[in-house]
């Protein structure tokens, strides 16, 4: 029962492959959809990304596992299977995850809202300063710690040849 063996299978090229096939499958029925179709160019766009091999099955592999907890309990039973105990009718049935109907929503539903968001930061300015700094905060930080990594990779460095040098 550990997020190792998860992390095993959905990095298993057997498994990210069987969820590749499905994916494309996925891709192939909604580029032959109804353009009339709800969201359609939504899912069309994600269709072509996954035709032409824009999308990571591993990572795809990944979220249907940590999103299906029949598919994760069959990996956790027999975590050395990696996945080959799971019948592609799960993985098919976790379609939602695979053609990203709840994820075209979210967007569809984040596009509705967006508006309200920048109206409602236009009428409070004090709000939008917030996150302002906020987010030059992060940035900042973000920065600092690119630099702090880089000088102890130098450091690392430069000890390693002082090292070498006094093993001679």
């Amino acid at each position: 029962m550990s997020a190792l063996d998860l992390i095993a299978t959905a990095s298993n090229d057997e498994f990210a492959g069987r969820v590749m096939m499905i994916m494309f499958k996925v891709a192939q029925a909604v580029a032959t959809e109804d353009p009339a179709t709800a969201d359609h160019a939504e899912r069309m766009s994600y269709a072509e990304m996954v035709i032409r091999g824009d999308e990571k099955p591993k990572l795809v592999s990944a979220h249907v596992i940590s999103s299906n907890p029949t598919i994760s309990g069959a990996i956790e039973s027999h975590p050395g299977a990696y996945g080959s105990n799971v019948p592609d009718s799960d993985i098919e049935f976790d379609r939602a995850v695979l053609d990203l109907d709840g994820a075209v929503a979210g967007v569809c539903a984040m596009r509705k809202l967006a508006p309200h968001i920048i109206d409602a930061l236009r009428s409070q300015p004090l709000a939008l300063a917030l996150v302002v700094i906020n987010l030059l905060f992060l940035t900042g930080f973000a920065f600092m710690l690119r630099e702090i990594a880089q000088a102890v990779a130098r450091k690392d460095a430069l000890l390693a040849e002082i090292a070498s040098h006094c093993i001679r």
